[in-house]
C-alpha cells in the first residue's frame, strides 16, 4: 500500500509539472483537502473537494508564470507519505525564487485524500511523527 501511496504522490507532481489539471485532479478524493503552508497571501489556507482542488490550480497560475517541481524526497511515514520538495517559480514581474518545501499526504480509497504544505521539510518530519504518535494514541 505504501508503494502504491508514494506512486500516486510522483503521479501529482508529475501532473502539476506538466500542467495536466484532469490527470491532477483524478487522482484527488472527491473530499480532499488542500491546506497551505500560509505564507503566500493571495492562496487561501484551505482548498476543499475538487471544486477546491480547481480553484488552487488556478490560484497558483494566477500568481506565477512558471513553475517547477522536484521531488527531492518521498517516502512513506505510517499511513502517510512525507515529500521534500524544491520549487523554482517565476512571478508576474519576473522575479525568481527557489524554495524548498515539506508535505504530508493522507489517503482515502486508493486516492490522496489531504495535502498539508509546511513552510520547511524539519515541519513536515514533525507533523508527519505527531501524527503517528495521534494513530497510536
Amino acid at each position: 500500500m505504501s508503494e502504491r501511496n508514494v506512486e500516486l504522490v510522483r503521479r501529482v507532481y508529475r501532473a502539476v509539472n506538466e500542467g495536466d489539471l484532469p490527470a491532477f485532479i483524478a487522482l484527488m478524493h472527491a473530499d480532499v483537502e488542500l491546506t497551505t503552508s500560509g505564507i503566500y497571501p493571495d492562496f487561501h489556507a484551505a482548498y476543499r473537494g475538487h471544486r477546491g482542488a480547481v480553484d488552487y490550480w488556478e490560484a497558483a497560475r494566477e500568481v506565477w508564470d512558471a513553475f517547477a517541481i522536484e521531488i527531492v524526497s518521498c517516502e512513506p511515514a505510517g499511513e502517510n507519505v512525507l515529500v521534500q520538495i524544491r520549487q523554482q517559480v517565476e512571478g508576474r514581474n519576473g522575479i525568481a525564487v527557489e524554495h524548498d518545501w515539506g508535505h504530508l499526504f493522507s489517503f482515502e480509497d486508493g486516492l490522496i485524500r489531504r495535502v498539508r504544505a509546511y513552510v520547511s521539510w524539519e515541519a513536515a518530519v514533525q507533523a508527519a511523527d505527531l501524527a503517528r504518535r495521534a494513530r497510536r494514541g
